[in-house]
């Protein structure tokens, strides 16, 4: 430990700021790393040298695995150092330039390199392989970054993933607008296909009935799968009211329990270890995020696969057109029976119409639900925001220690905020569905209201 302080005191001299605008060299390599218990390890370890005055840091990490970080300050004093044990025949000025080109024949395979590392300390090697042994040219000893420079590095992370998710979130707004357009495209579809069909008599009335029932079919299948999925929402629903009064309670238990970890400063490892807990479950909640995106786009291009079926279809239906004007030509004397069907049509019309407005009245009783849970999601972003604030309060009250335990409760927080979002989002989603069908029973409806029987 007593290395790591020292470590810690001579990297505090440096802004952390300017250490990122002076990165020369910022590159993964794919390294054997051998452990001093004997185990052999193919990690991607991201090597990082920044030029510092009179000195220069050299930075080993592994992104996937943040205990994996180890930090070298070379200076004057310490160059002289390695210069005598190792032998080296360059100057101070020249051995930053040296670095970097071992790393790039690395990449080449010109250069061999390998890591020795155990829990405090690291050893990056240069080194040759001829017919008789190995030949080293350089050993770099690291030590184990600072739990300060680990906490700023995972922030960063943090708020890079955070930056991803907004550039989804715009994503997936595109997507929802080109779905938008895709369905006006339809009903332009539609519509013209409603003014085709005007000319239709006798075949058109048999295809309405038999595209009627499959209607219905589907509508009821739809309508009990929204039913099962709005139970599924409001059990959802009071299971985020009740964890809400539960997070009540543990806030009052950790304003308590804030007093008391100002004496326990052996959790630095545990606090470590929850950053990373944290780190990984926003590698997942990206992961999700994308592939809500990768499924927004498949639903977009099965959207444009229906539109050219309809384009298909209103073809078959020209074609349809013309082979029923030669039928109603050669079959005038069946305007009789005709005229009894287009009653018995117009009365099935009309439970249609009667079932529309059940239909229109359940999606507005839907609509007002999803508003309510909306103004709950609202309410608790803004409860968010109030302990945000808190929290900030107190930060600047208490040690790091404590404040890291702060951020890892509000995380969690945060992460059941989304969650409840995402199911809102999927709420809307079920709502858009539902607004299509009736849209599409709407079409049908106009195409009912648009058949008249022929004058004899």
């Amino acid at each position: 430990m007593s290395s790591i302080d020292s470590l810690s005191s001579c990297s505090s001299r440096f802004d952390t700021r300017s250490e990122r605008s002076n990165v020369i060299y910022n590159n993964n390599h794919c390294v054997e790393v051998i452990y001093n218990y004997g185990e052999n390890l193919q990690r991607n370890l991201l090597f990082t040298i920044i030029s510092l005055d009179n000195a220069m840091k050299v930075k080993v990490r592994d992104a996937s695995d943040y205990s994996f970080n180890y930090t070298a300050l070379i200076d004057w004093p310490t160059f002289d150092k390695m210069k005598r044990e190792q032998s080296l025949d360059i100057a101070f000025d020249e051995f930053q330039p040296q670095i970097v080109e071992l790393l790039k024949q690395t990449i080449s395979k010109q250069m061999l390199m390998k890591v020795e590392a155990n829990d405090s300390h690291c050893q990056v090697i240069f080194y040759e392989k001829s017919r008789i042994k190995a030949l080293i040219f350089l050993t770099i000893d690291l030590t184990l970054t600072n739990q300060k420079e680990l906490v700023d590095e995972m922030t960063i992370s943090i708020a890079q993933l955070k930056d991803i998710n907004k550039a989804i979130s715009t994503q997936l707004a595109l997507s929802r607008s080109q779905l938008r357009d895709t369905e006006l495209l339809l009903k332009n579809a539609l519509a013209k296909n409603c003014q085709v069909e005007k000319t239709d008599l006798e075949l058109i009335l048999q295809t309405f009935l038999t595209h009627l029932s499959q209607t219905e079919a589907g509508i009821s299948t739809e309508i009990s799968k929204l039913v099962k999925r709005h139970q599924k929402l409001i059990k959802d629903v009071e299971a985020v009211k009740n964890e809400n009064l539960s997070r009540c309670d543990s806030r009052a238990r950790l304003v308590q329990s804030v007093q008391n970890l100002k004496l326990e400063s052996e959790r630095h490892q545990r606090t470590i270890g929850e950053l990373r807990a944290e780190i990984e479950g926003l590698n997942a909640l990206k992961a999700k995020l994308d592939q809500n995106c990768s499924e927004l786009r498949q639903s977009v291009s099965s959207k444009d696969i229906e539109v050219e079926d309809v384009k298909k279809q209103l073809t078959e239906l020209k074609r349809d057109i013309q082979d029923a004007t030669m039928i109603i030509a050669q079959k005038t004397k069946t305007n009789d029976e005709i005229g009894k069907d287009l009653v018995q049509a117009n009365q099935m019309i009309v439970n249609f119409n009667s079932r529309y407005d059940l239909l229109t009245r359940e999606s507005d009783e839907l609509k007002e639900k999803l508003n309510l849970k909306e103004k709950v999601v609202r309410e608790q972003a803004l409860e968010l925001d109030r302990v945000n604030k808190e929290f900030e309060h107190y930060r600047m009250n208490f040690n790091a220690e404590d404040i890291k335990k702060l951020e890892h409760e509000l995380f969690h927080a945060r992460q059941r905020v989304e969650e409840l979002e995402k199911q809102n989002k999927e709420a809307v989603k079920l709502n858009g569905l539902l607004a299509k069908k009736l849209s599409n029973e709407n079409v049908l409806e106009n195409r009912n209201m648009n058949r008249v029987p022929p004058r004899p």
